[in-house]
């Protein structure tokens, strides 16, 4: 998966409590062997190194920051500089879920709100309501937040990143949204959790697999998930739907992608049990 560097993390990363990140040659991760404590480490294993005790999710690189949804005091969101100099600094007092950069601006779902979208700059000034819709699953495609809309049956929403242009773009209960290049991918919960995809318009829905998915994570050449109709083991297909493998026979819940590595969770998704393969 390539690196996007005009934004902290990956969209799949994120729709999957965003345990890992990348940036030039280094991973930055939530480290199940050591309390679920910030660690950091090259992409080849070398210089694993802990950054601080603080137990991350929604982590995302911005210039010398990591800025993370901080599980160690309530899921506030916090930033800590790269090398791991000093404490984490906190930035606001909101539950603060599903946590996307686009430049200088932080957008993420408040549960201190009832989980509506606000937007917030990386200082901690100009925090900004979006709108009053209860909101999962939040991911950034281009202009716009995709999201889940739970006070409409978890029906697929946008939002312009201003907070303008709301818009419905399917009737289905939509969970694990994923946007990538372009298309937005989903588990569609009315169809038996089957993976779907759908453009950024609500043009070309269409039904990629039978197989009931969670936890997608989804590239441009690859979509990730958790196959529940073989006990919930790992596997990836083409963004077609082609080419489907099994990777792992292991339960997998929460996959992260850095660099050439897939990092996941055990069977109980805390983030104590992350482990990595190729």
């Amino acid at each position: 998966m390539n690196e996007q560097t005009n934004f902290g993390s990956t969209p799949g990363n994120i729709a999957n409590n965003g345990y890992a990140a990348m940036r030039e040659g280094w991973i930055y991760y939530r480290n199940g062997g050591d309390g679920s404590s910030f660690y950091k480490m090259r992409t080849d294993g070398s210089g694993n190194a802990k950054l601080c005790g603080d137990a991350p999710a929604f982590i995302n690189v911005s210039g010398e920051w990591l800025i993370y949804s901080n599980c160690s005091d309530g899921r506030k969101l916090y930033k800590l500089r790269m090398d791991g100099g000093g404490a984490g600094i906190k930035l606001n007092d909101d539950i603060s879920g599903f946590v996307s950069l686009v430049g200088e601006w932080a957008y993420y779902c408040n549960g201190s709100d009832g989980f509506k979208l606000y937007k917030m700059r990386l200082c901690g000034s100009g925090r900004t309501k979006l709108n009053d819709d209860c909101c999962g699953y939040a991911n950034v495609s281009g202009e716009w937040l995709m999201y889940s809309n739970y006070g409409d049956d978890y029906k697929l929403y946008k939002i312009g990143l201003d907070g303008g242009g709301r818009v419905k773009l399917n009737d289905d209960m939509s969970a694990h949204i994923n946007a990538a290049g372009e298309w937005v991918y989903y588990c569609n919960w009315n169809d038996g959790k089957r993976l779907y995809r759908i453009r950024p318009d609500g043009s070309g829905k269409a039904k990629l697999s039978d197989d009931g998915c969670t936890h997608i994570n989804a590239d441009n050449d690859w979509i990730y998930y958790c196959n529940e109709s073989d006990g919930g083991k790992l596997y990836k297909m083409r963004p077609d739907g082609s080419g489907k493998v099994k990777l792992s026979d292991e339960h997998a819940e929460y996959i992260n992608i850095a660099g050439e590595w897939i990092y996941f969770c055990g069977a109980d998704g805390t983030g104590g049990g992350l482990h990595r393969m190729r």
